[in-house]
């Protein structure tokens, strides 16, 4: 039988491989961004969003993304302004795949795209199958792997085999204590956050609770959170939380109790 360390390396190991690739959705009309968004989050991507042109120059300056949908007409700069701004930015900017987003698709208005450093294009009216496909055509093989990483809410067997190595009393007082500390946290900076989000990660682990170890695991990681640039994980996590909450009480420990 495995012990409780054993399981928790276990844990960790799995959910290095299991980060998320991250979209830059960038869209002058809040309305375009909240739809894209919806539909990404829901194919298990992690999603930043700019609302202009110089707003993701601005990102990608400090942060990073895996892969950039652009839109093109925006007013004051547009992208393929912004596209050539990024591309000059640096080496990191460099290789991050850009998507033109338009409803613009003549030979010339590609040749405009790719000659700004552009490495495909998604027309308008975006088509979810045809945009998905592109996406993971151009994310590199690293972020392709972490978006066909599927990651259970909860693992039932992680959770049996605490229950084992514990036994029930002992898992329920861990269960317990663990959803107190899941409410009080996140709910400060993101410097804060990072703290609760390493007091958490074994916990989880032990408990089957995937989804909260990878988000736990890359606010911890970000090097962004420190200065409190970077929201996206922060607005990922937050949502999570309370679907864990509601899994630990519903599910987990009523069938702790149970068992006593």
């Amino acid at each position: 039988m495995r012990t409780v360390s054993q399981i928790s390396r276990d844990q960790r190991a799995r959910n290095r491989a299991a980060y998320r690739a991250r979209i830059l959705i960038v869209d002058d009309l809040s309305l375009n961004r909240e739809i894209a968004a919806a539909l990404l989050e829901a194919h298990g991507f992690l999603i930043a969003e700019a609302e202009s042109g110089e707003a993701a120059v601005g990102y990608l300056s400090t942060d990073t993304a895996d892969l950039v949908l652009m839109d093109i007409r925006m007013p004051l700069m547009n992208g393929i302004e912004a596209t050539q701004i990024i591309r000059g930015l640096g080496t990191a900017t460099r290789s991050i795949p850009i998507l033109a987003v338009s409803s613009e698709t003549t030979d010339e208005a590609v040749q405009s795209y790719a000659a700004a450093g552009m490495n495909g294009l998604v027309a308008k009216p975006v088509d979810e199958q045809v945009l998905l496909r592109e996406i993971e055509r151009h994310l590199s093989p690293r972020a392709r792997g972490r978006i066909e990483h599927d990651t259970p809410l909860l693992d039932r067997n992680k959770l049996q085999e605490m229950t084992v190595v514990l036994g029930a009393e002992r898992a329920r007082m861990l269960a317990l204590a663990f959803a107190d500390q899941l409410e009080h946290s996140f709910l400060s900076n993101q410097t804060v956050s990072q703290r609760e989000a390493h007091d958490l990660i074994n916990a989880a682990g032990v408990m089957g609770l995937e989804q909260l170890v990878d988000l736990c695991r890359q606010i911890q990681d970000d090097r962004s959170a420190a200065s409190g640039r970077d929201e996206t994980l922060m607005r990922h996590v937050r949502k999570l939380k309370n679907q864990v909450l509601a899994i630990c009480r519903k599910e987990i420990i009523p069938s702790l109790t149970a068992g006593v």
